[in-house]
Parts: C-alpha cells; sequence; structure tokens
C-alpha cells in the first residue's frame, strides 16, 4: 500500500513539472506582436466601451450580493477578489480581441 501512494505521487509530480515544462515552452514561443497587444494600453475602438460598462455593472451588481448576503469572511474575501479578476480578465478580452 506504501509503494503505491509513493508511486502516485511521484507520477503526479512528473506529470506537473512536465505541465510546467510546456507552459515554459510556449512562453518563450510568444512573438513581439503577442507581447506588445498583452502588455500595452488599448484604446476603446467601436462598442468596446459599451461592452466593459456592461461587464463593470454586472460585476459590481454581484459584488453588492455577495457584500449583502455573505458574512464577512475569508471566503466572502476571495469571492470579491475572483470578481475582480473575472472582471479584468473580461474586459482584457475585450480589449486584446484582435480588430
Amino acid at each position: 500500500m506504501g509503494n503505491h501512494i509513493i508511486l502516485k505521487v511521484r507520477d503526479d509530480f512528473r506529470e506537473m513539472m512536465e505541465r510546467i515544462i510546456r507552459q515554459e515552452r510556449s512562453m518563450a514561443a510568444l512573438t513581439d506582436e503577442e507581447l506588445h497587444n498583452r502588455f500595452t494600453s488599448h484604446d476603446p475602438k467601436g462598442n468596446q466601451s459599451e461592452r466593459y460598462d456592461a461587464i463593470r455593472a454586472e460585476c459590481l451588481a454581484t459584488a453588492r450580493t455577495i457584500r449583502d448576503k455573505c458574512p464577512v469572511s475569508r471566503e466572502s474575501s476571495v469571492a470579491l477578489t475572483k470578481l475582480d479578476e473575472v472582471m479584468f480578465w473580461a474586459n482584457a478580452s475585450i480589449a486584446r480581441a484582435p480588430d
């Protein structure tokens, strides 16, 4: 039984390391254009401002619901932090999308 656990941990570790190596290789494969798109600001085009506002409004409503319905706790704090991330990534997907 003990050897089975050790082998499972070893296999899980090996899988995790292979995943990290794949991620590092994919990062190295980023083009200058991809990096520029990720790390520069993007002026709103077309209806992007309206789409940003819609996402912000929904996230604000959800944040208020969390504040009003959940007890003050580490968990509710994490929920609000994750909601910040949701808003950021949703808006980033709009900003970074090709024209």
